[in-house]
Order: C-alpha cells, then structure tokens, then sequence
C-alpha cells in the first residue's frame, strides 16, 4: 500500500525578510521540481530550476 505523498508547506517561512529563504537553493540541487501544499490545503507544483543549458 502507498503511503501518502509529504509535501512541503509553501510559502516557505521568511527568517529576516531580506535574505532569500534556504530552501530554494536547498531544492534548486535536491529537486528542481517538486509538489507543495498551499495554505489554502491545495497542492501546487514549484519549480526553481528550469534546464541547464
């Protein structure tokens, strides 16, 4: 049996509000593309790396 999908909560939590927040570079290496659950509870993809050229 599958178990369900953890999605990421987005928008991501700003620490300072000026910085860009980690976990776009953290995904932009680990997963370009990736589901996150929106604060309404849908589900939205991200992407934060389109291909390299």
């Amino acid at each position: 049996m599958n178990q369900p999908e953890q999605l990421r909560e987005f928008p991501f939590p700003h620490r300072d509000g000026l910085d860009p927040v980690p976990e776009f570079a953290e995904l932009r290496h680990s997963a370009p593309v990736v589901r996150v659950r929106m604060p309404s509870g849908d589900t939205a993809w991200l992407v934060v790396r389109s291909h390299s050229w």
